[in-house]
């Protein structure tokens, strides 16, 4: 049986998530691969939802596809995705942060403290390389960090 493989190095398995909105978001597929077979187009990628939802879906090789949020039972929230895929034996596993919310409540924020407005946008970009890196835990942890900044000063979004 053919198949195409990742090549064996972490950064090869690479997607950029792009929210449509709570309900589509398009993943675009930009990861290398050791073996070509052109009559395969899609490799299986299992997809943790922050509401711990697990799914596994199809994602089309080196071009976008569009997921809907019927694959999950609930919208695209923010939060933390993890994105796992086993490819000719090893395994890799990538982080998305979905930050619509709390980018929203920065914007209110810099209208009341500006100060305060530049260490969330900090927190936002820590945030999304930590998932990057597939550290979710730091990404979670300050996530839920800046929730709260945000929230003290009633500057949320939903």
């Amino acid at each position: 049986m053919s198949c195409n493989c990742i090549k064996d190095d972490e950064i090869n398995f690479n997607i950029e998530v792009d929210v449509i909105n709570e309900k589509s978001i398009n993943i675009l597929d930009l990861s290398s691969f050791s073996i070509q077979d052109s009559n395969i187009t899609t490799y299986q990628v299992t997809i943790e939802h922050p509401t711990k939802r697990s799914k596994t879906v199809d994602l089309n090789i080196n071009t976008i596809t569009r997921l809907k949020s019927e694959h999950f039972a609930s919208d695209f929230c923010d939060g933390i995705y993890c994105f796992t895929l086993e490819s000719c034996g090893l395994l890799f596993k990538k982080g998305v942060a979905i930050t619509y919310e709390l980018e929203c409540g920065l914007a209110s924020l810099v209208a009341v403290d500006v100060k305060k407005a530049m260490e969330v946008s900090e927190n936002i970009k820590q945030i999304k390389n930590a998932a990057k890196m597939a550290d979710n835990d730091t990404a979670l942890e300050l996530y839920t960090i800046t929730k709260r900044i945000l929230r003290n000063y009633n500057c949320n979004c939903k």
